[in-house]
């Protein structure tokens, strides 16, 4: 565990795999997106592939949803409930492109591994 002064100290570590972060643009990423919906095996095949990984790490999964699979989306979720830590591995995906009640472009692509140390 990382110590960061007197009483602080690291208890989760995130890792993401997405497009949105402050200098993602919708508006100059559109084309983006548009590809994007179409390649969902490409985001099943590396949410497998560290699934595999995390497993042959720390063992069978304590628990895996598919908690949405329409023709809107996909979200899943895996966790490893370990020694020390709790691991969740999640992907959402956005199988279409929504505009909003403003007008504006919605979708959501990305793959988490989110480590929570107990």
């Amino acid at each position: 565990m990382v110590s960061f002064g007197k009483n602080n100290s690291i208890r989760v570590i995130r890792y993401n795999w997405g497009l949105y972060n402050p200098s993602f643009s919708i508006t100059k990423e559109f084309e983006l997106l548009k590809d994007l919906v179409k390649n969902e095996n490409l985001f099943l095949e590396k949410f497998s592939e560290l699934q595999n990984e995390i497993n042959s790490e720390f063992g069978t999964p304590a628990m895996e949803e598919v908690i949405v699979d329409n023709k809107h989306k996909i979200i899943k979720t895996v966790f490893w409930d370990v020694e020390h830590k709790i691991i969740e591995l999640s992907m959402t995906f956005s199988r279409e492109l929504k505009e909003d009640a403003r007008g504006e472009i919605r979708a959501d692509f990305g793959i988490e591994v989110t480590v929570t140390y107990k």
